[in-house]
């Protein structure tokens, strides 16, 4: 009787084996299904992303970019900086500065000429117009200032660093006017330009070095165009959409004295390659600032509901060569550099044949020499407010938000060729900084997000679930094999014992 329940009992377990076979065999298929199907769909979602982010006539993305600010909002406000005590700092006392703002100005941008190349590339103008806001404004316009003198200082470096008949020229006019270190000028001129007596002066003498008497820190910027951009378009190689190949024809910038320093590098900043990851750089080419610069991955946080990379300004851009040798090429002249956290952009601001001796830094010398920061009194560098920040969605490469932030500062120093300058301190001196922002607008990250980022999560999640399925039902039917292995153990051990004893009573 024993051995009968033995063998009944063994065929069901040999049932429940084969059952548990195929029970582990479906969970193994699942994961083989995922992993076949992982690769496949991670093409067809490339494929897709790259259908609608490449530059051509149909794109969800060329839209945008060709007319930017009909999705994208961009705003440019400015923080001039009111010196209270002009008085003390012309006879050598140091400056005592209040900022004032912002003031800003809606950004419209709309590209024009555009070219498409054989080579992969499209060729295009880009016209920016400015329109004040008020309501996004602490003030108007016509408020005024008082700022140093950026003319006074043109002429002064010319006179140093100039050819003679041009430091001539500046001595002669100068000396034909009675003109100060400080001057009070309303936003609008010192921003978009102004007549100085001291250039119109110099186009009645000297016609052929003063071509026009205007100058202002974005003087013939507005309603105008920096000149011819061609970028790829990203058909060939998507690694490449929106990445600089020509600036006004040229690969390479005249400004530097390196090849390095020279490069035109990454995208104008509308366009960042797809499939972003957390250790790339994202270059930039500024023809603000003359020169190509990077940010760094520092946090994913959340945008609207859509998850985004956020990059900052590297500070290797802007530390000295000693710290960052790269940086050796900016030092103009060549044995002119300053110290961290000031680019001296001279050579490539100009009022008519003159220089104008600019410095860029971030906004109240974040991150520069104490000595910058120091020099001059009521600063106060934040780095929440002062920090130049980028929100890009990693796998489409589009915008969400920028916010461009950089300061123009003057070198003043004191000229004993220049009566106006005998005893004034030498210093960068802060003109004003600005924060240029873009965020796309609620219709465009819905589309976004409906359109690329769900749909991508959705294939996310079904990934994850055909792999959770698969791993439990394997994990099940072994587990399940191993106990019913353990039982069937313990059983074959009480039919055993109950079958002597069986025996022994027939004995």
């Amino acid at each position: 009787m024993p051995l009968l329940v033995a063998e009944l009992l063994g065929r069901e377990e040999s049932m429940c084996l084969d059952k548990l076979c195929c029970y582990g065999l479906a969970g193994a298929v699942v994961l083989l299904v995922a992993g076949i199907t992982s690769p496949a769909t991670h093409l067809v979602v490339r494929n897709e992303i790259t259908r609608r982010v490449v530059l051509e006539n149909g794109s969800m993305l060329y839209g945008i970019w060709q007319n930017p600010t009909e999705s994208i909002p961009v705003y440019l406000q400015f923080y001039p900086f009111d010196v209270m005590n002009p008085d003390e700092v012309t006879a050598g006392g140091k400056p005592y500065v209040v900022e004032r703002g912002p003031y800003t100005y809606r950004e419209y941008r709309e590209k024009y000429d555009i070219k498409f190349n054989d080579n992969g590339t499209v060729s295009y103008r880009e016209n920016v117009f400015y329109k004040f806001d008020s309501e996004m404004s602490n003030g108007e316009e016509t408020d005024c200032i008082t700022t140093v003198n950026m003319v006074l200082l043109a002429f002064a470096n010319a006179m140093k660093f100039s050819p003679p008949v041009l430091r001539q020229a500046a001595s002669i006019i100068l000396s034909l006017t009675k003109e100060s270190v400080f001057h009070t000028i309303s936003i609008r001129d010192l921003v978009w330009g102004y007549d100085d007596p001291l250039l119109v002066l110099g186009n009645s003498m000297f016609p052929s070095f003063f071509y026009t008497s205007k100058v202002g820190i974005l003087a013939g910027k507005n309603n105008t165009d920096y000149g011819e951009m061609t970028v790829f378009t990203g058909v060939d190689d998507l690694k490449k959409l929106g990445i600089i190949d020509k600036f006004n024809g040229t690969k390479h910038l005249p400004f530097w004295t390196t090849p390095y320093a020279n490069m035109i590098n990454g995208s104008d900043g509308s366009i960042i390659p797809p499939f972003l990851s957390k250790s790339d750089r994202l270059y930039v080419f500024s023809p603000d600032i003359c020169r190509s610069v990077y940010g760094v991955y520092h946090d994913t946080i959340t945008h609207g509901d859509v998850p985004v990379h956020e990059f900052v300004a590297a500070d290797a851009v802007l530390v000295s060569p000693d710290i960052n040798p790269d940086n050796i090429g900016f030092c103009t002249p060549q044995d002119k550099c300053f110290k961290s956290g000031v680019l001296n952009i001279t050579q490539c601001k100009t009022v008519d044949n003159f220089h104008i001796p600019l410095q860029l830094s971030l906004p109240h010398f974040l991150k520069a020499d104490p000595e910058y920061r120091n020099s001059v009194s009521n600063l106060h560098p934040d780095e929440r407010q002062h920090t130049t920040q980028t929100l890009v969605e990693p796998n489409s490469g589009i915008l969400f938000h920028v916010a461009k932030r950089m300061q123009m500062n003057i070198l003043l120093q004191n000229y004993s060729d220049v009566e106006y300058l005998h005893d004034v301190p030498s210093l960068v001196f802060p003109i004003l900084w600005m924060n240029e922002t873009a965020s796309i607008d609620e219709k465009h990250a819905q589309m976004i997000l409906h359109q690329l980022i769900i749909p991508l999560k959705i294939v996310e999640i079904f990934q994850i679930c055909l792999v959770a399925i698969g791993i439990i039902m394997l994990l099940t039917a072994v587990g399940f094999a191993v106990w019913k292995k353990s039982k069937s153990g313990s059983t074959a051990q009480l039919f055993t014992i109950e079958s002597i004893s069986y025996l022994i009573k027939l004995k």
